[in-house]
C-alpha cells in the first residue's frame, strides 16, 4: 500500500507517497507509519519490556509550520511548530 510502512527498527522512511516522511527512534520499536493526504498516522509498540521511553524524531515536515498531534484521541490535542529543517522531536 503506498504511503505505508510496517516494520521493527530505529529508522523508518516513506518514499512512495506525495508526502515523504521519516521517523527516527533512539530505541528499537515496532511501527506502522502512514503518510496520507495532509495527515500522518503513527502506531508504536515496544520491542523490549526493559525500555519504557525513546526519543522520536519526525522529519519531512514543512519548516516553521504549525502542526497538531493527537495522542490516543482527538481530545488530546497538542500543537507544535516544526523546526527550520522540518523536524519535530
Amino acid at each position: 500500500m503506498p504511503g505505508r510502512i510496517e516494520k521493527t527498527g530505529t529508522n523508518f522512511k516513506i518514499n512512495d507517497s506525495e508526502y515523504f516522511i521519516s521517523l527516527k527512534s533512539g530505541e528499537e520499536i515496532k511501527v506502522v507509519l502512514r503518510s496520507i493526504l495532509k495527515m500522518i498516522s503513527l502506531d508504536i509498540d515496544i520491542v523490549s519490556e526493559e525500555i519504557n521511553s525513546s526519543l522520536l524524531t519526525l522529519e519531512g515536515l514543512e519548516p516553521h509550520t504549525a502542526y497538531y498531534l493527537y495522542q490516543d484521541s482527538y481530545k488530546n490535542e497538542i500543537s507544535f511548530i516544526s523546526d527550520e529543517k522540518g523536524s519535530y522531536n
